[in-house]
């Protein structure tokens, strides 16, 4: 099943980068699309831990089912 591209006020779910064998999970984190840069593949995220949204790569990015 083919899911929908992220669009804007999608709410989101960041996924962690790599880390190193041996080291705790991240907790998770979440937020809101403001914009997708398609050229780019990136997305612009609020979060609710940070003041100003940050720039992700969409394959960083898991659209949450409501």
């Amino acid at each position: 099943m083919a899911t929908e591209p992220i669009q804007i006020g999608d709410l989101v779910e960041i996924l962690p980068s790599e880390r190193p064998l041996g080291q705790p999970a991240p907790p998770r984190r979440y937020g809101r699309v403001l914009a997708v840069e398609a050229e780019t593949d990136r997305a612009t995220v609020q979060t609710e831990q940070r003041r100003y949204p940050l720039h992700y790569l969409l394959r960083q990015l898991r659209r949450l089912e409501y």
